[in-house]
């Protein structure tokens, strides 16, 4: 049987709040946070992973720097 990690990240904080948007995206601290995970010393090494996301704005928004950068790396 093959083993299957996990890794879930939570969304950085959306700028608006839901009931006064259907799909907000990230304020600028969740922008901050969200880079902020490049550098998180437990994602360092994400080259062999698949990232799937929500299709929320806020979502893709906050994969989309770890995401990007493991990506790149890999194709390097």
């Amino acid at each position: 049987m093959s083993e299957i990690r996990l890794i879930f990240i939570r969304h950085g904080e959306a700028a608006n709040a839901w009931g006064d948007h259907h799909d907000p995206n990230l304020s600028e601290n969740g922008l901050y946070q969200a880079k902020k995970l490049v550098n998180h010393k437990r994602l360092l090494n994400l080259q062999n992973y698949f990232f799937i996301s929500s299709p929320k704005l806020r979502a893709r928004e906050t994969a989309k720097p770890v995401s990007y950068t493991h990506l790149r790396a890999h194709e390097t």
